[in-house]
């Protein structure tokens, strides 16, 4: 992406990208569902062992997601090119 996103730089066209973490949908939901039936745990205990590898203790919340992609979307990150950029409360970077 970095390339061309610097050979378009010039024309004020800007890429860059998103990459989503574990945010509390109904797809979230279903994998939880289904853990739960596999390892024969309660849905509690499969989401709090899910939000524990996180840092920041949860499953994101979506408008979080979509305030990170109005941001890209918006006048204000005009100088922001061929980034990658996590919006995933810290679990890319942890050990845990």
């Amino acid at each position: 992406m970095g390339g061309i996103a610097r050979q378009v730089a010039r024309h004020n066209v800007t890429i860059n990208g998103l990459l989503p973490g574990q945010f509390n949908t109904d797809r979230i939901e279903g994998l939880i569902d289904n853990t739960a039936r596999q390892q024969n745990k309660s849905r509690e205990d499969v989401r709090a062992e899910l939000e524990a590898r996180n840092p920041s203790g949860r499953l994101g919340h979506i408008d979080e997601f979509g305030f990170a992609c109005a941001f890209i979307c918006s006048a204000h990150s005009g100088y922001l090119v061929g980034q990658n950029i996590l919006v995933d409360g810290g679990s890319f970077n942890s050990n845990g």
